[in-house]
């Protein structure tokens, strides 16, 4: 299950690390754990939004993948942690709301939402 409706702000063409803490939502214990993603495959994407404000993500304007250097941090990966790194050309040209989802690759090379949500891209801080 994925934490959905998240919501973060930041400025175009800003550097920021988005710090993911996975949460295993299956387990019963109080409170509940970590999940060790260690080894797992991390996807980030950019999408938009329709006219009728669902999630298109068929042409990402922006995708980190773990598979590439620098994307994504997984050092802590076994602490549930992941960082997904976002350089300031990554946003430079971006402005307005994009729907953004974090996927995890599972074992049967399926995707496993983490997280969902809006993230709202403000005109660069010159221009604020």
């Amino acid at each position: 299950m994925a934490v959905e409706n998240q919501y973060f702000e930041l400025f175009a063409g800003v550097k920021k690390d988005l710090r993911v803490t996975v949460i295993d939502q299956d387990s019963e214990d109080t409170p509940q754990p970590v999940k060790d993603m260690a080894g797992k495959r991390i996807i980030f994407t950019l999408g938009t939004f329709d006219s009728d404000g669902n999630a298109v993500h068929t042409s990402n304007a922006l995708k980190k993948d773990s598979d590439v250097v620098g994307d994504v941090d997984a050092t802590e990966a076994g602490d549930g942690i992941v960082v997904i790194k976002i350089v300031s050309s990554d946003t430079a040209s971006l402005s307005g709301d994009y729907h953004f989802q974090v996927e995890a690759i599972d074992t049967d090379d399926e995707p496993v939402m983490l997280a969902s949500g809006t993230l709202r891209i403000k005109g660069n801080t010159s221009n604020a």
